[in-house]
């Protein structure tokens, strides 16, 4: 029930631990000593307890856990700690029913002491230690010597012992005498007179069995090869692959202490112990090769015979593990591999004909577009002037024939780069190579391009380091390259950003430097005194994807344009000039990140020969495309005030005042050259019609009728859709989208107006069903489900309203959610009626409604519809259905 104290001077005993004050780790204590240090060691049922000196001298009974669960990370589960014992060396050892633990004071734990064959001693009562150090241990199962070196010697009744198990009694006399009590009375010994037997038991092979049966030797040892180094040979067929050896030590002073270990080399990872019980090892299904068993046996003094029993063993695998089934297998693996690799090749090249056709068709077809949009603006415009003739107007005459001249010299564009590279790729023409000054010629390529540039809102700007930079080059080339790489840059770069042109000479390559994507190997860098002249075109656009930047310079390659800005190119200059510029013996690179932009890098050599051998030509003239100046025409049409407003987004410029101009003189039209600008044009000024090309950078046609149908602001606006793109798909795609036509390019002008005044004389007979249904069913009215939701969304607030006299339509645009003009454009555009005029037919409407039933007077019912006045009431209702208000009710 817990520990007490003595107190020598009082001869009175003082508890210390009890079930009330629990201070040790079990109230049932079962040993106790005291260390040298002069600490009190307290075992108990549930774990070791320690007591230090300087704590019980003053009276602090604060005892530290070992071997607990709650305090002993290393020891999980409570030990019975029966006995504690200090040695003379100052180990202190804990016995506990689980084995012998070890105090490690450096780091404050016990650890389980093992034997030499990595058993554990368990079942302890008590411990002595003799004169020669070695540990004598009492236990459930006898009595056992540890010797300082790890080797434990087991002694049972056999041996002399009055039983197998002992009891808590034990002592040491000074005669060095060991007593040990046990259940049949105490046994007492001299240690020194214990003579162990230090000769090791030989070890025989009594039995050898195939599958748990007995069998002759004979049979599994082939007479011409039974040794392998210098051991006898087993031979385990396929048929044979369970069987056990049964061995046993030839000891007989006590065979039945003998103990053995045995280990088969490659099968088991180490020795596997056994006792006299059990001689048998057993192995079943062991993989074709071969292997060593050996078996080592000890005496029952613990002396091992290391040498032991040592068999070797071939097992041979069933035939299909055998060398030649294994042969067979590489051979067809071989087989397999090559036919596999055969298969890949062809796959893989029939997969890259099938993405070069595909390449070639998308390119074929992205040409065939590219030429429709100059097709349309050179037919229509030499069709109105072969119809109006003399009377076309001198201004409209000289813009027809200015796009006329321009899409032209577009299709001429095209059609060249097209054959220029077919013509590089079979050999090439050569290069007719002139003195030239490069900022020069670069210079004039950019100043072509300024009128594009200011119409995008993009600053291009050039800078050449030296007023001048000789080269031989073929200047109609260098033209074509440099055409390209502006043209990309201005078409992948947003408004208010920029696109930067650099002239730059080197005296070498070292001075040059290596760039980001400039490739480690080229000819052009051997030689590092080479002179070279550098055109870098840099814009802060939308940039490219690192995973398009391998594949940009190959043919008919085009992206997929993830940022949604830009127009595809053809996939066929950006080739063109990466071979045109190898054909100088330069190189054309690009380092590119999305977000934030491209620098493309063009690298020409100076040849120092051609230097000293060349005449000074004089500049080269620059014939690159002129730059677009249209006529001027206004930017507002000049037709009728009250006319139907139509807004045009078309980013090709030339195809913008084209349809401007061919609408302008019926209807008040808007151009934009984006769909972003469209889409925020749409909103503010809400027109009657809008005009939209499919292929546009920034923001595709699609996108752009699919933003205009979802928006409620906008979504009763008809669309029609203008594309070059012929096939089926395009046409529904964008239908399905809420567009409510389509026209293919190139198209007749005429064809573009019947589709206008279609549309808008449409929706003025939906504005004149809407005034005749929409009050009274409003439900049944043949307009677009988003269309419907609105108006009868509107209804619904001006009929929940209906009593409010200061309800306005400024209240009912802002539960809408519109400005006021949007709400006024869109009522009118949708019913022919103002907000205004909505409401107040809406309240008449209820008023006669309220009359009919004769239960109000006039005065109430002009109050329950939202009028202050009832004369006014009078008034408005006369004006509507021709008599007052009393007369109607009757």
């Amino acid at each position: 029930n817990g520990l007490e104290i003595l107190n020598p001077r009082s001869k009175q005993f003082m508890l210390i631990s009890s079930p009330l004050k629990p201070r040790l780790t079990s109230n049932w204590a079962l040993t106790g000593i005291q260390d040298k240090n002069g600490d009190i060691w307290i075992g108990t049922r549930e774990g070791l307890n320690r007591l230090c000196k300087s704590d019980w001298e003053s009276g602090q009974y604060q005892f530290f856990h070992y071997l607990h669960r709650n305090y002993d990370s290393q020891n999980p589960r409570a030990k019975i700690v029966q006995t504690v014992f200090e040695s003379s060396k100052g180990d202190l050892f804990a016995g506990t029913l689980d084995g012998l633990y070890r105090y490690a004071a450096e780091r404050d734990t016990f650890d389980l002491v093992l034997t030499q064959e990595g058993a554990s001693i368990k079942g302890i009562f008590r411990i002595l230690e003799d004169d020669q150090e070695s540990l004598w241990i009492s236990t459930m199962n006898g009595l056992t010597k540890l010797e300082p070196s790890g080797r434990a010697t087991q002694f049972d009744k056999s041996d002399g012992l009055q039983s197998d198990e002992f009891a808590f009694g034990a002592l040491k006399c000074s005669s060095g005498q060991l007593y040990f009590g046990g259940l049949n009375g105490f046994n007492r010994f001299m240690p020194s007179e214990i003579i162990r037997d230090e000769k090791p038991p030989e070890v025989v092979l009594t039995d050898f069995l195939l599958f748990n049966r007995s069998a002759p030797l004979r049979t599994v040892i082939n007479p011409k090869e039974n040794t392998f180094n210098n051991y006898p040979l087993i031979t385990i067929r396929p048929d044979q692959n369970v069987f056990s050896f049964e061995f046993a030590a030839l000891d007989y002073a006590n065979p039945a202490k003998c103990r053995y270990a045995y280990q088969m080399e490659g099968v088991d990872a180490d020795w596997i112990f056994t006792d006299s019980g059990f001689r048998v090892a057993a192995y079943r299904n062991l993989a074709g090769g071969k292997y060593s068993f050996h078996v080592r046996a000890a005496n029952g003094d613990g002396v091992w015979n290391d040498h032991g029993l040592r068999l070797n063993i071939r097992v041979i695998p069933p035939f299909w593990k055998s060398n030649w089934a294994l042969a067979l297998y590489l051979v067809s693996a071989a087989v397999i591999l090559l036919l596999l690799r055969a298969v890949i090749i062809a796959k893989t090249h029939y997969e890259a004909e099938l993405r070069m056709d595909q390449m070639k068709l998308n390119f074929f077809t992205h040409v065939s577009h590219e030429f429709r949009t100059p097709l349309t603006l050179i037919l229509g415009p030499l069709s109105k002037i072969l119809q109006d003739g003399e009377t076309l107007p001198e201004n409209k005459r000289l813009f027809y024939q200015a796009i006329i001249s321009r899409s032209a010299k577009r299709l001429h564009h095209l059609i060249g780069q097209v054959m220029d590279l077919q013509k590089l790729e079979h050999g090439g023409p050569e290069l007719e190579r002139e003195w030239s000054n490069i900022g020069h010629l670069v210079q004039s390529i950019v100043e072509s391009f300024s009128f594009l540039a200011d119409s995008r809102q993009i600053s291009l700007n050039f800078h050449c380091d030296e007023p001048e930079i000789w080269a031989m080059v073929d200047g109609d080339k260098i033209e074509k390259i440099t055409y390209n790489l502006i043209s990309n840059a201005l078409n992948y770069t947003p408004a208010q950003k920029s696109v930067d042109v650099l002239v730059v000479h080197h005296k070498s390559i070292a001075e040059c430097g290596h760039r980001k994507g400039m490739p480690k190997r080229y000819p052009l860098f051997d030689g590092n005194k080479k002179e070279l002249v550098e055109i870098s075109i840099v814009d802060t656009g939308v940039g490219i994807a690192s995973k398009h930047l391998p594949h940009i310079f190959n043919r008919f390659y085009r992206g997929d344009h993830e940022s949604g800005y830009g127009r595809p190119g053809t996939g066929v200059g950006l080739a063109l000039s990466k071979q045109l510029a190898e054909l100088h013996g330069g190189l054309l690179f690009v380092d590119s990140e999305v977000g934030k932009g491209s620098c493309f890098t063009l690298l020409l050599p100076i040849s120092e020969d051609e230097k000293k051998d060349g005449i000074m030509n004089p500049p080269v003239t620059v014939s690159a495309l002129d730059p677009p100046t249209p006529v001027q025409l206004p930017a507002e049409s000049s037709a009728q005030a009250d006319a139907p407003s139509i807004l045009v987004i078309e980013d090709d410029l030339d195809m913008g005042l084209y349809i401007v101009g061919e609408l302008s003189t019926d209807y008040a039209v808007m151009s934009v050259v984006n769909g972003q600008e469209g889409i925020k044009v749409a909103i503010e000024r809400i027109p009657d019609l809008i005009i939209c090309d499919v292929m546009m950078p920034e923001m595709s046609g699609f996108d752009v009728c699919r933003t205009i149908k979802a928006d409620q602001r906008t979504s009763h606006i008809p669309m029609i859709l203008l594309t070059a793109r012929t096939e089926e798909e395009s046409h529904l795609h964008g239908l399905q989208l809420g567009a409510d036509d389509y026209v293919k390019k190139p198209f007749d002008p005429l064809l573009l107006r019947a589709r206008v005044d279609n549309l808008l004389q449409t929706r003025k007979r939906l504005q004149e069903q809407f005034s005749r249904q929409i009050l009274l069913q409003p439900a049944q009215v043949a307009v677009t489900s988003t269309e419907a939701q609105f108006l009868l969304k509107t209804m619904g607030i001006v009929e929940k309203n209906m009593g409010d006299e200061f309800f306005t339509v400024d209240v009912l645009a802002r539960e809408i959610g519109l400005s006021r003009s949007q709400m006024y454009r869109k009522m009118q555009a949708l019913t022919g009626q103002s907000p205004q005029e909505l409401i107040s037919e809406m309240r008449l409407q209820r008023a006669a409604q309220l009359l009919l039933t004769k239960q109000l007077t006039v005065s109430e019912i002009a109050y329950q519809t939202g009028f202050s006045d009832p004369a006014h009431f009078s008034k408005s209702f006369k004006k509507r259905f021709g008599c007052p208000p009393s007369s109607y009710q009757g």
